[in-house]
């Protein structure tokens, strides 16, 4: 038996949690044996059918954990802890009692990407440059003086891109999982997973 499974709505998901999971001492946990599936249906095939994806595994892992943005989903009107408790309970009906996460981005992905570490603006195109990318964002009206993490975190991705002329690429969610430090997140979906994690496969003593 397999220590999880991920069932994720799209590559830059899939690509994301691979970088994570490369970090093991990083996340406080043990090195984990895990394999990923991408739902033909993204967002939405999560949310609808996740507890009929994972069924036919639920004796091949220990545990399941399921991630898709909330923007996408069809159930944006809903709150995501609803959301989140309600695909919990059906994946424990459907074989994973007591072994299974929801985690739903709040609105998408791409708000993990934006931390304050200089390794966004790596990975983005942005290094060296002048402005840098949060001063430029700002002056866009972007991101507001206050805010650490952009309202619309997927479109503001796309147009840092577009600015330096790079395409989007799944690659760079790999690249920022990775390298990225993870102490400084305070996003409650990162903390969710990773406290999940470190529930499930605490460090090897």
């Amino acid at each position: 038996m397999r220590d999880i499974v991920f069932l994720v709505a799209d590559n830059d998901m899939e690509q994301t949690i691979k970088g994570l999971m490369s970090r093991p001492d990083d996340l406080g946990i043990r090195p984990v044996t895990y394999d990923i599936y991408r739902h033909p249906q993204r967002d939405a095939g999560c949310w609808n059918v996740a507890h009929d994806f994972l069924r036919p595994f639920h004796r091949q892992y220990q545990y399941a954990m399921v991630l898709f943005d909330h923007h996408g989903s069809g159930q944006e009107k809903k709150s995501v802890e609803k959301l989140q408790d309600k695909l919990e309970e059906r994946l424990s009906k459907n074989g994973w009692p007591d072994r299974s996460r929801v985690i739903i981005f709040q609105p998408e992905l791409e708000i993990w990407v934006w931390s304050v570490s200089p390794i966004v603006d790596r990975v983005l195109g942005w290094a060296a440059r002048t402005p840098d990318l949060r001063s430029w964002l700002r002056r866009k009206k972007l991101l507001r003086s206050n805010q650490v993490k952009p309202d619309d975190p997927k479109e503001v991705m796309l147009q840092a891109l577009r600015e330096v002329q790079k395409h989007p690429s799944s690659a760079y969610f790999k690249q920022l999982a990775e390298q990225v430090p993870v102490d400084g997140c305070e996003d409650a979906g990162f903390l969710r997973f990773r406290e999940t994690l470190q529930r499930w496969f605490p460090p090897s003593t």
